[in-house]
């Protein structure tokens, strides 16, 4: 399987409980203190990590 990601730095931190609340209608496939992994489609995810990066599979 070949996945294309793009990521990106937001140079802040991201408050991983806000973005649950606002993320409900998608698969929460992890959880971590530190980040969320969401599926969106078959074979597509969005990384967040809590330090402010954001991964697009």
């Amino acid at each position: 399987m070949h996945l294309q990601t793009i990521a990106y730095h937001l140079e802040r931190r991201i408050a991983l409980s806000a973005i649950r609340s606002q993320f409900e209608s998608y698969e929460l496939v992890k959880r971590e203190h530190s980040f969320l992994l969401y599926k969106i489609t078959n074979n597509s995810y969005i990384y967040i990590k809590d330090y402010g990066s954001v991964v697009f599979l």
